[in-house]
């Protein structure tokens, strides 16, 4: 497409915007932001929220990655709709540990399209204003008799879950949700620390007293997977005492489900 000239223009006419969302598909995409890293992202000094969504294609986050780490001002908001592979994870972690005293909102997929027997871990510092979180884990075209990638998401510190406390004291959105996979799986297990690290420790003061989020209002898990038959998630009983602020009608459809969990193991 020779680059498509006419993109040229618009990228230096926004120079001054605040936000970006980039739209389109995955070539014209791609070619608008290497116009924006061409005019140089110390060319953009007040944009602060960046959108990529969905190309099925992994060129413009690399590009888009590329060109957020060269800017100076912070970032507020960063949303990356297409899942990010394997060889993009060091680029967003220097990203996301660059901008983490500053970051108010942050969404991304991982892919687990990879062959990685260990599974696949993504790093995130300490986030001290956040207040929504978007996480899903993602594959592209199901195969059947294709293992894919198991994925941990951890934070600072020995534990393998989060510290609310510690890593998202202003936290008040959180939606964990896998992205395609839902009705394929027959276990939770499948998952694994997927939904684990973002259940609160134990606090290391009391052996008997669990980490409380009081910050949080909305969360956005699955109920139940599966199909035939529903299984309900199987720690449903715990939330409410683990998020005490999230919105009652939430908590009371997982108070169903940990009831029809209880009746499942009888």
């Amino acid at each position: 497409m020779d680059n498509l000239p006419w993109l040229a223009p618009w990228a230096l006419a926004i120079v001054k915007v605040e936000a970006i969302q980039i739209s389109g598909n995955s070539v014209m995409s791609s070619i608008f932001i290497e116009h924006m890293q061409k005019i140089g992202p110390l060319s953009f000094p007040k944009l602060t929220e960046f959108f990529l969504p969905n190309h099925s294609h992994s060129q413009p986050v690399s590009l888009g990655l590329d060109f957020l780490l060269g800017m100076k001002q912070p970032l507020r908001s960063l949303h990356l709709s297409e899942p990010l592979t394997m060889e993009n994870f060091h680029k967003f972690e220097t990203l996301v540990e660059k901008h983490a005293k500053s970051l108010e909102h942050l969404g991304f997929i991982v892919s687990t399209e990879e062959d990685a027997t260990n599974g696949l871990q993504l790093r995130l510092p300490a986030l001290p204003k956040l207040q929504d979180l978007y996480f899903s884990v993602e594959q592209e075209f199901y195969r059947p008799r294709r293992t894919y990638a198991m994925v941990t998401l951890t934070f600072p510190g020995d534990s393998d879950t989060a510290n609310y406390k510690e890593h998202l004291p202003s936290i008040r959105s959180m939606r964990i949700y896998p992205g395609n996979e839902l009705r394929r799986c027959t276990s939770w297990e499948k998952y694994g620390d997927f939904f684990d690290t973002f259940l609160p420790k134990k606090d290391t003061t009391s052996s008997n007293k669990p980490e409380v989020c009081t910050t949080l209002k909305r969360l956005y898990i699955p109920y139940e997977i599966g199909r035939h038959p529903r299984i309900p998630y199987p720690q449903a009983a715990e939330l409410a005492g683990m998020f005490p602020n999230v919105g009652e009608k939430f908590m009371m459809k997982f108070k169903k489900t940990a009831s029809q969990v209880i009746e499942m193991q009888h």
